[in-house]
């Protein structure tokens, strides 16, 4: 069985070295440096199992009362047990506990987030410093709306 609970300081190099794996092997996450994860490290959240952090989610504050959901992963012999779904939850809940009610996520995945509310929208319903983090972004040139971006804009639905 696993446990949810929230991240901790000492969780910042395994946060980055899992999202950034992710990111090189399966390209669908941008990578996340431990200093990164530090900047948003009150809200993320991990899961264990006996110990052994397997997966994470986060979310990042934007202007307007935004919230990012960033960062979701799961190890790969962990998925499709809800450890994802239950992580993206408590995001959720805690960016909403806090006020923010328009919260919102890039995706490679856009089938699993809509089972979870979310719906598609057009990129420049969201905050325009998200073109910031397309620096961070392997296709580099490549920022949301351009042909080669393929992340979808999604929102959660009220």
């Amino acid at each position: 069985m696993y446990k949810i609970r929230q991240a901790h300081l000492k969780d910042c190099q395994l946060i980055s070295k899992m999202v950034t794996e992710c990111a090189q092997k399966e390209g669908i996450m941008l990578p996340k440096t431990p200093q990164r994860i530090m900047e948003n490290l009150s809200n993320f959240f991990v899961a264990e199992i006996q110990g052994q952090t397997i997966a994470c989610c986060g979310y990042k504050i934007w202007v307007n009362a935004w919230a990012e959901i960033i960062s979701l992963y799961t190890s790969a012999p962990f998925r499709h047990l809800g450890i994802g779904a239950q992580l993206l939850k408590e995001c959720i809940d805690k960016a909403r506990n806090q006020g923010f009610q328009k919260i919102f996520t890039l995706t490679f995945k856009p089938d699993w987030f809509s089972k979870r509310g979310f719906r598609q929208v057009n990129i420049d319903e969201l905050p325009h410093k998200i073109w910031g983090d397309c620096a961070y972004c392997p296709k580099n040139a490549a920022g949301p709306g351009d042909v080669k971006c393929d992340e979808v804009p999604m929102v959660l639905a009220d």
